[in-house]
């Protein structure tokens, strides 16, 4: 297939996917969080150029089609983003001194999940610096839209609305103090999700550029870890904007540690599946196993957890 149809192939299908929800259904609502695939299937078998041009290929086909806002809005939100991470994540170096060397050293796994939290990191700060003129700040803007999001909702009997309004004022109190964190978080994790599925995929076919990473192998860089141990401090002394800031910062900056809880997860467990799936379903279901696998992944960048079991057990640590 020549490669200006298979880049028109992919630039067509990731807008089809994202503007899906316009239909009202699930179905279509879970086609737009999967639209960065195919730029991403693309990307990391043919390369991240043809990736880069489907991409603005795809914002100019939504932006004829549903208008500048939506198209800005895919540009920014989805398929460039895609195509960075594509580009940083096909990086790669011969090994040693010998340029000629076939053996290649990729791009740290740790430091593409690091930029897979730093991008909406990045957003989140523009958005608070851009709605500081706003009525409430950017607080008051957050509770806007999820006022906006409620009157969407389905009617209901009035009797139900009175039962439910106490639980619903409540659930409207968490959204406005987190909702900027957590949007960051899904974003992040669907952009990782794409990623690894468009590498299984290649990799299956024999297609893929880039070996496919491992989990046991993330390593962070060690500034991160001070990003976070500031956050943590700040969050106990500030209040207001900055605070609110802060505690919505601190989601998607433990992302990375959550990932590298689980790289520890998969150390410990080794060749033991029902082991790693336990752990998986701890950390991904419960609260309090989200927090303890930040924690562990923390303490593992920091003291090298990983690289101390693998000498007690004579195994490689990747």
């Amino acid at each position: 297939m020549p490669i200006w149809l298979t880049i028109a192939i992919a630039a067509v299908a990731s807008a089809i996917m994202y503007l899906a929800p316009v239909i009202g259904s699930v179905p279509g609502v879970m086609l737009a969080t999967a639209s960065a695939l195919p730029l991403f299937l693309i990307g990391l078998s043919i390369g991240w150029w043809p990736m880069a041009i489907a991409a603005v290929a795809g914002g100019v086909v939504i932006l004829v089609t549903a208008g500048w806002p939506v198209g800005l809005q895919y540009l920014i939100g989805s398929s460039l983003p895609a195509a960075f991470l594509a580009q940083r994540a096909l990086l790669a170096r011969p090994v040693g001194d010998d340029p000629s060397s076939r053996d290649l050293e990729w791009y740290p796994t740790g430091h593409l999940v690091t930029w897979v939290s730093i991008l909406p990191a990045v957003g989140m700060i523009a958005g608070f610096v851009a709605f500081l003129g706003w009525e409430g700040g950017p607080k008051g803007a957050v509770k806007v839209y999820i006022d906006l999001v409620m009157s969407l909702a389905p009617a209901v009997d009035v009797d139900s609305v009175e039962r439910g309004a106490e639980a619903l004022e409540t659930w409207k109190a968490v959204f406005l103090e987190s909702l900027p964190g957590w949007a960051a978080v899904v974003w992040a994790s669907l952009m990782i999700l794409n990623g690894l599925t468009a590498q299984w995929i290649v990799a299956r076919s024999g297609r893929n550029i880039r070996p496919t990473p491992s989990m046991a192998s993330i390593k962070l860089p060690q500034w991160l870890m001070g990003a976070l141990a500031a956050l943590l401090l700040l969050s106990f002394v500030t209040d207001g904007t900055p605070g609110y800031l802060v505690d919505n910062l601190i989601p998607i900056v433990s992302l990375p540690f959550f990932l590298a809880g689980l790289g520890l997860a998969h150390a410990l467990a080794g060749h033991r599946r029902g082991l790693l799936v336990g752990a998986y379903l701890i950390a991904l279901i419960f609260p309090l196993g989200q927090k303890l696998t930040v924690v562990l992944g923390f303490l593992d960048q920091a003291f090298d957890l990983r690289g101390r079991l693998s000498k007690l057990s004579g195994n490689d640590p990747d």
